[in-house]
């Protein structure tokens, strides 16, 4: 959903492992005209299949929720992001505030019946990226989703 908010001059390469999800992207693409897609492969986040460096930057929209290893798909982001390139997290993180983390906590085990990981904390996720400090946004007007972003230190 978010292909058609990229730049027109930019060059776009998607990977997801569902196929099914690849062809409503491909079919997005092509009903849009979006040149800076180009290429939307099937792929694990936890195995990216390009050389180290290959992006200047290296997004991630909704994703870290879902995969079983977000340490394994921080690494990965990290390596194929050249030098100073930025790396950007979309998602919801677990509330600090324990009253709705308990709540959530409740939540969490529906959740995991359609794939969901919902537990997971912001300061987990700047651990398994390993970079900081990053800027957090809102993504919403509640604060539901957040947008953290970080620059590779190249290491």
């Amino acid at each position: 959903m978010s292909l058609a908010a990229y730049r027109r001059d930019a060059h776009v390469v998607g990977i997801d492992v569902s196929r099914e999800m690849l062809d409503k992207a491909r079919w997005r693409a092509r009903k849009l005209h979006l040149p800076q897609v180009e290429g939307l492969l099937e792929m694990d986040a936890e195995e990216i299949k390009f050389p180290d460096r290959s992006f200047d930057a290296v997004v991630a929209l909704y994703v870290m929720t879902v995969v079983p290893d977000a340490s394994r798909v921080a690494a990965e982001m990290r390596r194929v992001c050249v030098p100073t390139g930025k790396i950007v997290v979309v998602g919801h993180f677990a509330s600090d505030r324990p009253l709705l983390y308990k709540i959530e906590k409740i939540f969490a085990c529906l959740l995991r019946q359609i794939g969901l990981t919902s537990l997971i904390r912001l300061p987990q996720l700047i651990d398994a990226i390993g970079l900081s400090p990053p800027e957090v946004r809102l993504a919403d007007l509640f604060g539901f989703w957040k947008v953290v972003s970080f620059r590779n230190d190249g290491t």
